[in-house]
C-alpha cells in the first residue's frame, strides 16, 4: 500500500481530535485525522455539552483548575468558531442552578463551593423555590448554589464546525482505524491502519475517548480508560420556558446518579442522569432508566407533566480510574501525546492548545504532571473518579 506523509496524525475525530486538528493546522502543519467511523459519532454527538464548573470536577483542585479554565476558554472561542465555519454551534450563556435534594448533600454542596473560585449565591429552601417558582415542594429541596457562570453548546455542532475549519486549514480526514504505531529508535514514525496503509509523521495524538485503552499496547504504557454509559431522555416542552441549567444532587432513585435538566432550545430539554459501567459503544437507553427519569423529572418540576418524551440521547464518557484525564506527552515513544477523558467538550479548546503547544515546544501556563500518562504504570488505582457507580456493572454485553 502506498505511503502517506503528515506532520502529525491525529487518531480520532470526536470534539476533542477535531480541537486539536484546528489549532494545529492553523500553524501550517500538515495534518491527517483517522476516524473509523464518521467526524463526532462517539461521545461528541451524544453528550450533554453544558459549559460551567459543575460541583463534580470541584475536587481534586487540579481537575477544578482544569475543568474552569477549559470551560472560559470554550466560552470565548464557540461563538467566534461558529461565526468562522458558519455553523451555528448552538451556544448560549446561562445561569447553573444546583440543587441539594438531601441534607447530606445540602452539606457537600456548601463544602465545595468555596474551591470553584467563582461567584455563587448560597440559596437556603426557600430562596430556592422562590429563584424558581416552578419546583415542587414535594422535591424537599434543602438548598441550592446559584452560578451566573455557565452556557451550553451543541457538542455535535462544535465538533463539525472544528472539523470544516480544520479542513479549511488544510486538515485532510480519513475515514481510516488505526491499527498501530510505527517505531524507529525511541519515536514515533508513522501510524498503521486496519487496511495496511502506512502515514508517515513525527507526531501522533491519541484523541481515541472511550476506544483510547486500545492504544495500550501501541504505545507500551496502560491507558485505562472504563466507558461510563449515561442515560437521558429528551422533553418537548411549549409552556414558558426554563431559563436556566438545573442540576440535582443527592438524588435517591437507582438507576439515577444525578438529576439535570438542561434548555437545547425551541422547548428541547435534555433530562437524567444515569451511570452505569458498558463494554461497547452503546446508545439504547434502558426502561428503567426511561421511567426512573421521568418519574422524577415530573416530581421535581410538576410542569413537565405537560412535556412530551420525544427521544433519548445516551452515550459512554471516558472516564480514566482516578476520574482525572489523561493527557500529555507518553514516556515511553517519543511522539505520542494522549488526550482523552473528562470533561472533553468543555475543555476540547484548551486541549487542541496543548496539542498544538507541546508538539511546537512552546511553553505550557499550567502543571500536566497530575494528567501525565505515566501516573498508570505501576498500576491502576481508584474507581472513576467522578463518576464513582452507585449501582453494579452493567456486564459486559
Amino acid at each position: 500500500m502506498p505511503t502517506e506523509k503528515a506532520d502529525v496524525v491525529v487518531v480520532g475525530a470526536g470534539i476533542v481530535g477535531c480541537g486539536a486538528a484546528y489549532f494545529l493546522s492553523k500553524e501550517k502543519l500538515k495534518v491527517i485525522v483517522l476516524e473509523q467511523n464518521a467526524v463526532g459519532s462517539g461521545t461528541s454527538g451524544h453528550a450533554p455539552a453544558m459549559l460551567g464548573l459543575v460541583l463534580h470536577y470541584v475536587e481534586p483542585p487540579e481537575l477544578c483548575e482544569m475543568a474552569r479554565r477549559g470551560s472560559q476558554l470554550t466560552m470565548e472561542l464557540a461563538p467566534l468558531i461558529a461565526a468562522e465555519s458558519g455553523i451555528d454551534v448552538g451556544f448560549n450563556r446561562r445561569p447553573l442552578f444546583t440543587l441539594a435534594f438531601s441534607q447530606q448533600a445540602w452539606q457537600e454542596v456548601r463544602r465545595l463551593a468555596p474551591g470553584t473560585n467563582l461567584d455563587y449565591e448560597l440559596l437556603s429552601s426557600e430562596e430556592c423555590y422562590k429563584r424558581e417558582p416552578r419546583l415542587s415542594r414535594a422535591a424537599e429541596v434543602y438548598g441550592g448554589m446559584w452560578v451566573p457562570w455557565a452556557a451550553r453548546v451543541d457538542a455535535y455542532r462544535l465538533t463539525l464546525a472544528l472539523a470544516d475549519l480544520a479542513q479549511k486549514q488544510g486538515a485532510q480526514f480519513l475515514t481510516r482505524k488505526a491499527a498501530g504505531l510505527v517505531r524507529q529508535g525511541s519515536r514515533v514514525a508513522g501510524v498503521l491502519t486496519s487496511t495496511g496503509e502506512r502515514i508517515d509523521c513525527d507526531s501522533v495524538v491519541l484523541a481515541t475517548g472511550v476506544w483510547t485503552p486500545q492504544a495500550s499496547a501501541w504505545v507500551g504504557t496502560p491507558l485505562p480508560v472504563q466507558p461510563i454509559k449515561g442515560e437521558q431522555l429528551l422533553f418537548q416542552y411549549d409552556g414558558p420556558p426554563i431559563t436556566m441549567e438545573l442540576e440535582g444532587v443527592g438524588v435517591t432513585n437507582p438507576p439515577m446518579v444525578n438529576w439535570s435538566i438542561h434548555p437545547l432550545g425551541n422547548g428541547a430539554y435534555l433530562s437524567g442522569v444515569t451511570a452505569s459501567e458498558t463494554y461497547v459503544f452503546d446508545t439504547s437507553i434502558r426502561e428503567e432508566a426511561k421511567q426512573a427519569i421521568l418519574d422524577f423529572t415530573v416530581r421535581v418540576l410538576p410542569c413537565m407533566a405537560e412535556a412530551r418524551v420525544v427521544g433519548h440521547r445516551t452515550g459512554p464518557r471516558p472516564i480514566p480510574p482516578d476520574g482525572k484525564p489523561i493527557l500529555g506527552p507518553v514516556a515511553s515513544l517519543e511522539g505520542v501525546y494522549v488526550l482523552a477523558g473528562n470533561p472533553g467538550v468543555q475543555c476540547c479548546t484548551m486541549w487542541g492548545q496543548l496539542a498544538r503547544d507541546l508538539i511546537l515546544r512552546r511553553a505550557i501556563s499550567y502543571s500536566l504532571k497530575p494528567f501525565l500518562p505515566e501516573r498508570f504504570s505501576a498500576g491502576v488505582q481508584g474507581r472513576y473518579g467522578i463518576m464513582a457507580l452507585k449501582e453494579e456493572p452493567a456486564g459486559r454485553r
